[in-house]
């Protein structure tokens, strides 16, 4: 339904009871809100200026406002504003406006046919209060559709100075307005009192042309006295005198036909498709309805309403007509930049999203024609673009997915390689070929095709090969590129000329390793994925690689060096090393005498793995590590000396740990040498570095039943050999003890009694030798050699202990006093002072002596 407006000056209206502007009538339904928000802000008119100086009073040479602007709601408003010479008082000039709210739907039927709009003749020009202020709901509105301009467009054209070329670009700057922030702004060289009329007949033939989703977004306005932007006015005409007082340069679109020019519009707008394809279609009610149908429908597509500009609708129409001319069986000219760019996307685009069955099978068809044309300019040399070779992959592997469909396009991609590669189109035939790898069938089919061809081969395939593998220098880069020809392994593992670029990129490769172990980890990997003679020689090119260039004492990791593993055996010394290792690390039954197999280099590895640290789990390799080939019988034997220097360097406990551990273990311990060879080895260590672990092997030995005896041997062992002597001869210590004594108490006599009164006696007393003898340890009947040890022992004894020289003569010299002395210190020993180990020590045992007690 249609609700109606009226708006002027008077005594009161609907918001307001006082003198003024205001609504004044109105249709029952039109709401309040609605007519304050949408109506009043339309409600206005602009006194020309020409006539406004003149003072004309002749209403009807002002020239009526027609307003037709899309609401918010979906309705349509159209208006018109008229001149009033004076107002209800009869002192001032007013305006007055009648304005029409349509319906979403009876707007719909009004676009359709633009007659009904700039031919209406039912707007009321003034208001009586004698009619009352509430104005009927209308079914229609009146209109006249035979104006003369309305039937005879070129007579229109001529009358206000139009050309065709003006009206082509008027359409395409109403299409931008419609879509942007511009304004489309017109002054017709007319009379003041023609514009209105004239204006709406140009309104009518543009939208007569203009698609049914771009007049209902369209607002316009037929006078205006200056260039104002106002809200959802899209076209204005203006007064003549406007521009002149426009200073600044506008970028709105102008069309003076006063002084000939139109502004702002650029480009070559005749090109455009929908002005050369859509147009002559306009004038064919069937037609037109269906190219409109077109773009409702496929506008679904579209992210907004501002992508239904002119090139859209430029395609909407080019598909029509293709539409035509194939059901007509006529061919159709796609090499036009603007109807071929973007035509094969656009097709799958809407084949894909229109939901109107009727549409998507005429898209298919088109797609098929267009795909088949498109198909024969390659012949001539003209290559697609990477879109259209997207969207044929997509229509024939997606869309229809069967085997016909698959082979049309290979021929189509053979077509395109084919003038490629005569062109050298290297970047070409990259595109097209990541474009075709999406699909992995079709991507082989290719190739194989591509193989087949000798031609093809030496053109394109060859040259790829080589560009592929061109800057590869280390095996990242190698499996990366290979990576790229994976799904086609099938084919180029078959081609000697393949083979032969990745044989010598990988030589280069090895040159290259810096990282052994990470290349030989990655390597193995990398094949392990792979099948075929190529994967496999590879391998065992840079297995043997590694193996020949690996050093093993650069090592860093015994995880590292179990974790190898290789493909095949090698006759290298690095892999027996590797394999030998392992064995040894993962089976101990290997130790066994009948298997064993000394290997030194396995040795040193040993020893440089545990130089930090060794665990109880590890002795079995330590054993290994310091295994020697006996010469005399040819058996491996255990150097327990250097397994024991070697275990004290890493930690003195692991290596006590080890000889308890020892004890119970017969594989190349020497069970009966085995106390003597570890005593040995701690004197060694007291002559060389002066101490020993005394406690650790108290705590460590001592504490273990199967070790206890050694530990008190070792120890006894080191110990000095006169603190050895007096623990076997108690009773001559004794003895020893009580000479001492008289022998000091004699000295101190003599010295006394000397200095007192025989100053001239002589210090030499005669000795019992075989006395001295018994009390040294070692037997002599040199007086000199007695005297000195006598001077040696008696230098460390307390002054208390010393007696006169003269005692201690008599006492040596056998006397009755002495006797009792030595008798009386019998059982004593142990109240003598403790002498340091470390002063004197005996003889050391040779090395592989068994020492006894």
């Amino acid at each position: 339904m249609i609700e109606q407006q009226y708006y002027t000056r008077e005594r009161g209206g609907l918001f307001s009871q006082t003198d003024g502007y205001d609504t004044v009538a109105k249709s029952p339904q039109l709401k309040l809100d609605y007519i304050k928000k949408n109506l009043h802000p339309l409600c206005s008119y602009d006194i020309p200026s020409e006539l406004q100086k003149s003072g004309e009073q002749d209403e009807n040479k002002y020239p009526p406002n027609m307003i037709v602007m899309p609401g918010s709601s979906g309705e349509m408003i159209i208006g018109q504003a008229v001149y009033k010479s004076k107002d209800f008082t009869g002192l001032r000039s007013t305006f007055f406006m009648h304005n029409f709210i349509l319906s979403e739907n009876e707007k719909r039927r009004y676009i359709k046919e633009p007659e009904k709009i700039f031919g209406i003749t039912g707007f009321k020009k003034s208001f009586d209060l004698i009619e009352g202020r509430q104005l009927p709901t209308l079914a229609a509105i009146p209109y006249e559709g035979n104006n003369v301009y309305f039937l005879e467009r070129e007579r229109l054209f001529s009358r206000i100075g139009m050309t065709k070329e003006h009206f082509h670009k008027l359409i395409a700057a109403t299409f931008a307005a419609v879509n942007s922030k511009k304004k489309v702004f017109i002054i017709l060289d007319t009379p003041i009192e023609q514009l209105g009329e004239l204006a709406k007949a140009l309104l009518y033939h543009l939208y007569c042309v203009l698609p049914w989703s771009i007049t209902e977004r369209l607002g316009i306005s037929t006078y205006a006295s200056k260039m104002e932007a106002k809200k959802n006015i899209h076209i204005t005409f203006l007064d003549k005198e406007a521009l002149r007082f426009e200073n600044k340069q506008s970028k709105d679109f102008i069309f003076d036909f006063v002084n000939k020019r139109v502004l702002n519009i650029e480009g070559d707008i005749e090109k455009e498709p929908y002005i050369k394809t859509g147009l002559p279609y306009c004038k064919n009610k069937a037609a037109w309805e269906k190219i409109n149908y077109w773009s409702d429908a496929m506008s679904s597509n579209l992210k907004d309403s501002s992508e239904r500009d002119l090139t859209y609708y430029g395609r909407i129409c080019t598909l029509f007509e293709m539409s035509l001319c194939f059901r007509a069986g006529k061919s159709y000219d796609l090499l036009d930049p603007k109807i071929r760019k973007g035509l094969l996307p656009l097709l799958l685009g809407y084949l894909q999203e229109v939901a109107a069955d009727d549409i998507r099978k005429e898209m298919f068809e088109l797609m098929e024609k267009a795909i088949s044309i498109l198909q024969e300019e390659i012949r001539n040399g003209i290559l697609w673009e990477p879109d259209e070779i997207k969207a044929l992959l997509t229509f024939k592997l997606e869309y229809c997915r069967n085997r016909e469909q698959e082979v049309h396009c290979i021929q189509i991609l053979l077509y395109l390689l084919n003038v490629a590669s005569r062109d050298k189109k290297d970047e070409y035939i990259n595109e097209v070929l990541i474009l075709v790898h999406r699909y992995p069938n079709t991507y082989l089919s290719l190739f194989e095709a591509i193989c087949a061809s000798e031609e093809l081969k030496k053109q394109m395939l060859y040259p790829l090969i080589n560009d592929t593998f061109k800057e590869v220098d280390e095996l990242e880069k190698l499996i990366e590129q290979m990576a790229r020809f994976e799904e086609l392994e099938v084919i180029l593992m078959k081609e000697h000329y393949y083979t032969q670029v990745i044989y010598e990129k990988f030589g280069g490769c090895l040159r290259k390793v810096r990282d052994m172990m990470s290349f030989l980890n990655h390597l193995q990997r990398w094949c392990e994925q792979h099948k075929g003679a190529v994967y496999d020689n590879l391998l065992e090119e840079g297995e043997y690689y590694f193996l020949e260039h690996l050093e093993l004492k650069g090592m860093s990791s015994e995880e590292s060096l179990c974790q190898l593993r290789f493909s095949r055996s090698y006759p290298l010394e690095n892999y027996e090393v590797i394999k030998a290792y392992q064995a040894l690390k993962s089976d101990l039954s290997c130790m066994n005498p009948n298997k064993i197999k000394i290997n030194s280099k396995v040795q040193e590895l040993i020893k440089m793995f545990y130089r930090q640290k060794v665990r109880k789990d590890d002795f079995y390799l330590m054993v290994y590590a310091f295994l020697e080939m006996d010469p005399k019988n040819y058996r491996p034997k255990l150097n327990l000396k250097r397994v024991l220097q070697y275990l004290n360097s890493v930690k003195p406990s692991i290596m006590l740990e080890f000889i308890i551990w020892s004890k119970d273990q017969e594989l190349y311990i020497d069970k009966a040498g085995f106390d003597g060879q570890v005593i040995n080895f701690f004197i060694n260590m007291k002559q060389k570095e002066g101490r020993i672990p005394k406690e650790a092997i108290k705590e460590k030995l001592g504490s273990q039943a199967k070790t206890k005896v050694l530990s008190e041997r070792i120890l006894n062992a080191v110990r000095p050999n006169f603190v050895k002597w007096t623990s076997h001869h108690k009773g001559l210590v004794a003895l020893l003890g009580g000479v001492m004594i008289g022998t000091a108490s004699i000295i101190g006599f003599l010295r006394w009694q000397s200095a007192n009164s025989h100053p001239a006696v002589s210090k030499k007393v005669k000795l019992d030798p075989e006395i001295v003898a018994k009390l040294m340890p070692g037997y002599t009947t040199d007086r000199e050699q007695i005297e000195l040890f006598l001077d040696a022992k008696l230098e460390g004894l307390p002054s208390s202990l010393l007696v006169a020289e003269n005692q201690t003569k008599e006492t040596l010299s056998g006397g009755e006093s002495g006797q009792e002395y030595s008798n009386e210190q019998k059982g004593k020993s142990s109240d003598l002072p403790e002498i340091d180990h470390n002063e004197q020590e005996q003889e050391q045992p040779s090395e592989n002596e068994n020492i006894s007690e």
